[in-house]
């Protein structure tokens, strides 16, 4: 069982997820409905890189707190979202079947949003991340409340 703490602090990162989605909710239905003009697609590719971000921090969480080990190096991203893949002698894993190369997809979209200038987003390289944030972020939630035994 996960110490308070720890399930506040995971709770609290979801929330902060969902609030995220649900401010954004109309911008993301827009996109969905006519091709975004510069601005919305810098908008919603935000949206994107919080959150991944949101949900680094969740995998960050239970990485320090249960499997007590982070890891580290340049591809730290990339081995902490193995690591939720897999399980381990504190935890099972924490995410499952499609939700890892969904994840990583997220994942390789939030570094090149980081390292690009926002005009040269192209809305057909990251559309299907924002047809299926919702989908996969629902889908993300019931995994992480079995960890935190919702």
């Amino acid at each position: 069982m996960l110490p308070e703490i720890i399930v506040k602090k995971i709770k609290f990162e979801i929330s902060e997820i969902d609030t995220e989605i649900s401010t954004y909710k109309p911008l993301l239905d827009l996109c969905k409905i006519k091709n975004p003009d510069i601005v919305e697609i810098t908008a919603s590719a935000s949206v994107l890189h919080s959150f991944y971000s949101g949900i680094e921090n969740i995998f960050i969480l239970i990485a320090k707190n249960i499997d007590k080990n982070i890891p580290k190096g340049e591809k730290w991203h990339n081995e902490l979202l193995k690591q939720m893949n897999k399980k381990n002698d504190f935890r099972k894993p924490v995410i499952i079947g499609d939700t890892f190369n969904i994840l990583k997809e997220y994942l390789l979209y939030r570094h090149y949003f980081r390292h690009s200038y926002s005009w040269r987003l192209e809305w057909d390289e990251f559309k299907n991340l924002i047809f299926n944030l919702n989908d996969t972020w629902l889908n993300l939630k019931k995994e992480l409340f079995k960890i935190i035994k919702i």
